[in-house]
């Protein structure tokens, strides 16, 4: 875990994860569970982000394209990792293209996201972190993201 951290600064504790090669960053606290790549079933008249099911442990467990929610453009992914999260109680999955990564970083290291972003990223970007040359997008995963 890597640490980046000024004197008397609140601490966050991020997981940070790729799709295809941008960065990404989300609350650890969400993240339940990373594993390697699981069958995922279609589910019919799904919404358009919706990959299908998958079984965890006896439960179907909804898989999405969070490429596909964030607005990234369209590709053929094949993710390494799959990422169980906790979002209002409900579970779902999404796959990364990169194992993750867990860092604890300053509060005062993120900065509030960009003015023109997308209509369909207002309110789930929770802001930008800079780290040298890497620039990682702080994304909050919640229902509205998955509209």
């Amino acid at each position: 875990m890597a640490a980046h951290k000024p004197e008397g600064a609140p601490l966050r504790r991020l997981f940070i994860f790729k799709l295809g090669e941008d960065e990404f960053a989300t609350d650890l606290s969400v993240v339940k569970e990373v594993h390697m790549p699981l069958e995922v079933f279609p589910v019919p008249c799904a919404p358009h982000f919706v990959i299908g099911v998958a079984n965890l442990r006896g439960r179907a467990v909804p898989v999405i394209d969070l490429g596909e929610c964030l607005g990234l453009k369209p590709r053929e992914r094949n993710p390494i990792r799959m990422v169980v999260v906790e979002v209002n109680g409900n579970e779902l999955i999404f796959g990364i293209d990169s194992q993750g990564e867990d860092l604890l970083i300053s509060e005062d290291m993120i900065q509030p996201p960009p003015p023109n972003l997308p209509d369909e990223l207002q309110g789930c970007v929770a802001g930008l972190i800079s780290l040298g040359d890497r620039v990682i997008l702080l994304v909050t995963l919640q229902p509205s993201l998955l509209m």
